[in-house]
């Protein structure tokens, strides 16, 4: 039996699932990170649209998945991935950081490869390492 052939969108998703999924655990990949807690401002492309506000808070047994799907429920291909800024936030070992990313996915299904989705998200990632925490009770 042939398999049916996925759209790109279908294809993007099983992707990310499976990027999840086989994601290693917070610990495993940041051993010295305790908390790690992002806040999330997304907002739309198109005014008068109302800015999203959301969080995302991992522990040491969370897989260690960063990507952040883009709020918009007619966006494909799209989402935010913090994987970068928060590997960079450990190796300097950061406990707060913010940033700004643009979603690169595209509006809706009809205009794929045409027009893109174009929201962006502000963030803050709060980091508490586990030597922090040692060194406060003290």
């Amino acid at each position: 039996m042939r398999r049916k052939k996925l759209k790109p969108w279908e294809e993007f998703a099983r992707v990310r699932r499976e990027r999840d999924w086989s994601s290693l655990k917070l610990s495993e990949l940041y051993a010295d990170v305790q908390e790690l807690r992002a806040e999330l401002h997304f907002t739309p492309h198109d005014p008068p649209s109302t800015p999203l506000n959301s969080s995302e808070a991992w522990n040491p047994d969370d897989r260690a998945f960063f990507e952040i799907q883009c709020p918009d429920r007619e966006c494909i291909c799209g989402g935010f991935d913090l994987s970068g800024a928060i590997g960079q936030a450990v190796k300097d070992h950061r406990t707060s950081v913010q940033g700004r990313l643009g979603c690169d996915g595209w509006q809706d299904t009809e205009r794929y490869r045409k027009h893109r989705c174009m929201m962006s998200l502000d963030y803050r990632l709060l980091l508490t390492y586990r030597s922090t925490l040692g060194a406060a009770n003290r």
